[in-house]
């Protein structure tokens, strides 16, 4: 099927599990479908199958204009869930705009944790989408409002840093907080 033009489909049987097989809509092409699928398959399994995402929360997304984050903000949005969203730069926040959140945070320029305390009015999300990892985590933990869940579904600042244990039974308790991992496999 490789081999053959983009534009035709591949009419060639394939063996694969039924859940992690979809149907693409005629409106994409292959190239189009393929882009599709792992950024907002990875945001679906994270935001509504891991941590149950209702409509009326609110959910804070890192990396709000890469390919993964602007997948969750589409879902949240979709959801009917308040997003607050991070980028690094105006052009990138633009992006995050245009997608739906309601707000987006600079973390280049401000404490992503006193924005969301703020535009939370100090109650924090319900549920942080994380692709990035590290130190974001830590501070992602305090913005987390009781009951929060917190989903990391990447390790953008580095892998590495994911072996240094970070969060202490403390941090878990006092906030009755989940922290949940999600992988395609």
């Amino acid at each position: 099927c490789w081999p053959q033009p983009v534009a035709s489909r591949c009419r060639e049987a394939a063996v694969a599990p039924v859940d992690m097989t979809f149907p693409v809509p005629p409106e994409l092409d292959d190239v189009e479908a393929a882009a599709f699928f792992y950024p907002f398959h990875l945001a679906y399994l994270g935001l509504h199958e891991r941590a149950r995402l209702a409509a009326g929360e609110t959910v804070l997304v890192h990396a709000a204009a890469g390919g993964v984050g602007s997948a969750a903000v589409q879902l949240a949005v979709a959801a009917g869930a308040r997003v607050i969203a991070t980028a690094g730069g105006d052009e990138k926040l633009a992006v995050a705009r245009k997608l739906g959140a309601d707000v987006t945070i600079d973390y280049r320029r401000s404490s992503f944790v006193d924005a969301v305390v703020e535009a939370t009015d100090g109650r924090g999300v319900d549920v942080c989408f994380d692709g990035v990892g590290g130190d974001v985590m830590l501070q992602s933990l305090r913005c987390l409002a009781r009951n929060g869940r917190h989903v990391m579904v990447g390790f953008a600042s580095g892998i590495e840093a994911e072996d240094v244990p970070m969060i202490t039974g403390r941090m878990l308790c006092f906030g009755n907080i989940t922290v949940m991992g999600v992988i395609l496999s």
